[in-house]
């Protein structure tokens, strides 16, 4: 991609490439390209074996539902997703992958966690087997680090 325009008053062009990447349907930008002119949505191009969400929706019961905001990583190197939240530390597995959804998780005797994510969308639904049930709007995100 070759780029160029006025940044803070002065002219500036650049070359860039960007990659397509199928597995996560976005693309994968250089961490030195500005943040104007990066196509969304995107991640760092220094881990392309992984996508990782923000998110924001609710979690609760039929009965009461809470705002909640959290992120998800998903490795698709390990075939598993990990969600932020100390109730849920540990890698879960993904079951299912194509061009338009990751499902994860499986139901054990009494306890397990399972989901869907919708990559064209970011709807991603989730329940916690005997416990609370997630529904949340995901984007990609760049790691900050």
């Amino acid at each position: 991609m070759r780029v160029s325009g006025i940044r803070e008053g002065r002219p500036f062009r650049g070359n860039y490439r960007l990659v397509f990447d199928k597995n996560s349907l976005t693309y994968l930008a250089p961490n030195n390209m500005p943040d104007e002119i990066k196509p969304y949505p995107f991640i760092a191009l220094s881990e392309p074996g992984t996508l990782s969400l923000a998110c924001k929706g609710t979690v609760g019961s039929d009965k009461k539902r809470d705002p909640v905001s959290m992120g998800i990583v998903v490795n698709f190197t390990t075939r598993t997703v990990q969600f932020g939240l100390y109730r849920y530390p540990e890698k879960i597995k993904i079951t299912g992958l194509d061009d338009a959804r990751v499902a994860f998780g499986e139901e054990g005797e009494g306890s397990g966690f399972i989901g869907t994510i919708d990559r064209v969308t970011g709807d991603t639904q989730a329940k916690a087997v005997g416990g609370d049930a997630y529904s949340l709007q995901c984007r990609p995100v760049q790691r900050m680090f």
